[in-house]
């Protein structure tokens, strides 16, 4: 089980109540939890503040963290 999902649990949050508070479908809620496909950045700013997981090491995708940085670039960038 991936670290958003227990993290998720935790706070006794459904997928359905995550997706609402990202702004996104039920369905790319469940494909970001099961590791389908990967958030963009503002979506992982909002998964990490609604779970209050804002420290670097408590990233809930540390493992995509050169995937995240290149996303954070690309949107201070305009890209």
């Amino acid at each position: 089980m991936l670290q958003i999902t227990l993290e998720r649990k935790k706070r006794k949050l459904t997928q359905k109540q995550m997706a609402e508070q990202i702004g996104i479908s039920d369905r790319a809620y469940r494909r970001l939890e099961c590791g389908i496909s990967l958030p963009s950045y503002e979506v992982l700013k909002k998964i990490e503040d609604i779970l209050g997981l804002q420290s670097p090491h408590r990233s809930l995708f540390s493992g995509y963290h050169d995937f995240g940085n290149a996303k954070k670039e690309e949107h201070e960038n305009g890209i």
